[in-house]
């Protein structure tokens, strides 16, 4: 294992895993079925949502409009806010869309 941290260390690779995500996440209370979509969109502690968008959001949900309000919420409650355009993305557009 020593050896692997080396070479990882000497080419600039970091090695994740859900288990990295489920502690870094832990006092946020996310939803457990979202680690997965949390590793495959590299999201790895919460200054990763800074740069994401809420439709990013909305994909990482797997395009779940309940679960990607879950999330929002998680998010604002834990000092992620989004732009205003992205509020209304969330609130106005979203919902429209999924209108039959």
């Amino acid at each position: 294992m020593p050896e692997l941290d080396s070479i990882c260390q000497k080419y600039g690779i970091q090695i994740r895993s859900l288990a990295s995500i489920r502690e870094a996440f832990d006092s946020c209370h996310f939803p457990a079925m979202l680690h997965n979509p949390f590793f495959q969109g590299k999201i790895f502690c919460m200054d990763d949502f800074k740069h994401k968008t809420a439709h990013d959001l909305y994909v990482i949900c797997q395009r779940n409009y309940a679960l990607t309000m879950k999330t929002y919420y998680t998010l604002k409650k834990n000092g992620v806010m989004f732009e205003d355009w992205e509020d209304i993305y969330l609130f106005e557009i979203l919902p429209k869309k999924k209108l039959p």
